[in-house]
Protein backbone atom coordinates (compact mmCIF):
# COMPACT_ATOMS: atom_id res chain seq x y z
CA UNK A 1 0.00 0.00 0.00
CA UNK A 2 0.94 3.68 -0.14
CA UNK A 3 3.19 5.11 -2.72
CA UNK A 4 3.08 7.11 -6.03
CA UNK A 5 -0.57 6.59 -7.00
CA UNK A 6 -2.50 4.74 -9.63
CA UNK A 7 -0.66 2.98 -11.98
CA UNK A 8 -0.32 -0.40 -13.72
CA UNK A 9 2.01 -2.52 -11.25
CA UNK A 10 3.39 -6.09 -11.67
CA UNK A 11 5.56 -7.97 -9.65
CA UNK A 12 8.60 -10.43 -10.53
CA UNK A 13 9.83 -12.68 -8.27
CA UNK A 14 12.81 -14.51 -8.34
CA UNK A 15 15.31 -16.76 -6.05
CA UNK A 16 18.47 -14.47 -6.55
CA UNK A 17 21.09 -15.91 -9.11
CA UNK A 18 18.45 -18.29 -10.63
CA UNK A 19 17.07 -16.95 -13.55
CA UNK A 20 14.85 -20.18 -14.09
CA UNK A 21 13.00 -19.64 -11.07
CA UNK A 22 11.63 -16.21 -12.29
CA UNK A 23 7.78 -15.82 -12.47
CA UNK A 24 5.76 -12.29 -12.74
CA UNK A 25 1.96 -11.64 -11.72
CA UNK A 26 -0.67 -10.09 -14.26
CA UNK A 27 -0.67 -6.25 -14.49
CA UNK A 28 -2.58 -4.66 -12.04
CA UNK A 29 -4.03 -1.67 -14.26
CA UNK A 30 -4.59 1.91 -12.93
CA UNK A 31 -4.49 0.74 -9.33
CA UNK A 32 -2.65 2.87 -6.15
CA UNK A 33 -3.07 -0.26 -4.23
CA UNK A 34 -2.81 -3.77 -6.73
CA UNK A 35 -3.73 -7.28 -5.34
CA UNK A 36 -2.21 -10.09 -6.83
CA UNK A 37 -2.91 -13.47 -5.21
CA UNK A 38 -0.82 -15.44 -6.72
CA UNK A 39 0.78 -18.61 -5.39
CA UNK A 40 3.93 -20.21 -7.20
CA UNK A 41 5.89 -23.18 -6.27
CA UNK A 42 10.07 -22.69 -6.55
CA UNK A 43 12.74 -24.72 -5.52
CA UNK A 44 15.71 -22.97 -2.63
CA UNK A 45 18.64 -23.84 -0.83
CA UNK A 46 18.97 -22.46 2.85
CA UNK A 47 21.13 -19.19 2.14
CA UNK A 48 19.20 -18.27 -0.84
CA UNK A 49 17.42 -15.11 -1.13
CA UNK A 50 14.06 -14.34 -2.82
CA UNK A 51 14.16 -11.12 -4.87
CA UNK A 52 10.71 -9.07 -5.53
CA UNK A 53 10.66 -6.30 -7.56
CA UNK A 54 7.47 -3.81 -8.70
CA UNK A 55 7.36 -2.39 -11.99
CA UNK A 56 5.04 -0.35 -13.86
CA UNK A 57 3.54 -1.22 -17.01
CA UNK A 58 4.80 1.34 -19.39
CA UNK A 59 3.01 2.11 -22.93
CA UNK A 60 5.11 0.28 -25.90
CA UNK A 61 7.99 0.92 -26.95
CA UNK A 62 9.18 2.57 -23.76
CA UNK A 63 10.76 0.77 -20.97
CA UNK A 64 8.97 -0.54 -17.60
CA UNK A 65 9.47 1.59 -14.63
CA UNK A 66 11.10 -0.21 -11.18
CA UNK A 67 9.19 1.12 -8.49
CA UNK A 68 10.67 -0.47 -5.74
CA UNK A 69 12.33 -3.77 -4.74
CA UNK A 70 12.70 -5.82 -1.70
CA UNK A 71 14.96 -8.78 -0.63
CA UNK A 72 13.56 -11.80 1.66
CA UNK A 73 16.21 -13.73 2.92
CA UNK A 74 15.36 -17.39 3.40
CA UNK A 75 16.42 -17.20 7.07
CA UNK A 76 13.32 -15.04 7.26
CA UNK A 77 11.03 -17.60 5.98
CA UNK A 78 12.59 -21.31 6.75
CA UNK A 79 11.45 -23.39 8.40
CA UNK A 80 8.51 -21.78 9.71
CA UNK A 81 7.55 -19.46 6.60
CA UNK A 82 6.79 -15.68 7.04
CA UNK A 83 3.78 -13.51 6.31
CA UNK A 84 3.69 -10.35 6.20
CA UNK A 85 4.78 -6.39 4.68
CA UNK A 86 8.25 -5.40 3.52
CA UNK A 87 8.96 -1.94 2.64
CA UNK A 88 9.86 -1.54 -1.15
CA UNK A 89 12.72 0.80 -1.15
CA UNK A 90 12.16 4.73 -0.57
CA UNK A 91 8.68 4.74 -2.24
CA UNK A 92 7.03 4.52 1.05
CA UNK A 93 4.78 1.82 -0.58
CA UNK A 94 5.09 -2.04 1.45
CA UNK A 95 4.58 -5.58 -0.54
CA UNK A 96 2.29 -8.13 1.53
CA UNK A 97 4.21 -11.37 0.88
CA UNK A 98 3.51 -14.74 1.94
CA UNK A 99 6.10 -17.63 1.65
CA UNK A 100 5.22 -21.01 2.93
CA UNK A 101 7.51 -23.85 3.14
CA UNK A 102 6.35 -27.48 1.86
CA UNK A 103 8.03 -30.69 3.07
CA UNK A 104 8.83 -30.09 6.46
CA UNK A 105 11.70 -32.69 6.14
CA UNK A 106 13.14 -31.32 2.83
CA UNK A 107 14.06 -27.61 2.91
CA UNK A 108 14.64 -27.31 -0.61
CA UNK A 109 10.80 -26.95 -1.84
CA UNK A 110 9.50 -23.92 -0.82
CA UNK A 111 5.69 -22.02 -2.53
CA UNK A 112 5.81 -18.45 -2.47
CA UNK A 113 2.61 -16.66 -2.53
CA UNK A 114 3.10 -12.81 -3.39
CA UNK A 115 -0.11 -10.46 -2.79
CA UNK A 116 0.65 -7.06 -2.37
CA UNK A 117 -1.43 -4.19 -1.02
Amino acid sequence: GGGPGPCSAYCVCEVRGRQASKFQTDVASKTADPLWNLQHECNFSLGDELQLTVFNKEVWPGPDVCLGEVTLASDRFHPNGFNGDLALGSLGATLRVCVSVLGGIQPQRAESAATAS
